[in-house]
């Protein structure tokens, strides 16, 4: 038995919900929308921050589900436990947090929350919690740390490929100072820049003009002498 408790409007109720949704979905597409540009990314970033009360580099060690009817009904409650790397934001104690989380799996009877989250095991990630854990947002952090140890992680933030560790010491100065982030991504934004200019340039520029004259001039020297010139 599978129970989706985003399921709980029924009947007329249900049918007014549909057309009000379908009325306002333009404008819902157009609120998603993104804004990319350095201010808008630097906006996101720091409200996130803000929005946070703990911030922590974790992964999920262990997950258990129960029915647990002490919470105000009868429902399954998932025990999440979480070893905690790097604490950025927020108090931790003994490196480890635990919350339950609504939903879950009992023998062949489910329960889920429509749109939540999955918390998978030994899965790394940057999470951003409320004080009652509620998630704000997440990074996943990629990498092997088995050979090179944490210096392998990286993370992704929009283009840019990020070493995890930056990444964290970013964000802890990023708590208590707001310019840090937009000092950052606009230095990021620079460098690739440059990147591509100096990429184009080695392409398209005299560059590669000067080394095709050289040649040509050896090759017009070794057919005058009837040999290589090196």
């Amino acid at each position: 038995m599978i129970l989706n408790l985003g399921e709980a409007v029924k009947g007329p109720c249900l049918l007014m919900w549909i057309l009000l949704i379908a009325a306002l979905e333009p404008c819902l597409a157009i609120s998603q929308q993104k804004d990319t540009s350095e201010q808008g990314m630097s906006k996101r970033f720091q409200e996130r921050i803000n929005k946070s009360d703990i911030i922590i580099d974790a992964q999920v060690i262990s997950k258990e589900s129960k029915w647990d009817s002490s919470k105000g009904g009868r429902g399954i409650y998932t025990t999440i436990k979480f070893m905690v790397f790097h604490t950025i934001k927020g108090v931790v104690e003994n490196n480890e947090i635990t919350f339950d989380q609504l939903g879950g799996t009992v023998g062949n009877q489910s329960m889920w929350i429509e749109n939540a989250l999955p918390y998978e095991l030994n899965r790394r990630h940057i999470y951003f919690f409320t004080k009652k854990f509620a998630e704000v947002g997440r990074e996943t952090i990629f990498g092997n740390t088995s050979q090179y140890g944490d210096d392998a992680l990286v993370v992704y933030l929009g283009t840019y490929r990020l070493s995890a560790i930056d990444y964290i010491k970013l964000l802890k100065q990023s708590v208590t100072d707001t310019t840090a982030f937009p000092k950052y991504y606009h230095d990021c934004k620079m460098a690739d820049e440059e990147s591509r200019t100096r990429s184009l340039h080695l392409i398209k520029g005299p560059w590669p003009t000067r080394i095709t004259q050289e040649n040509q001039k050896r090759q017009k020297d070794s057919s005058a002498t009837g040999g290589s010139v090196k």
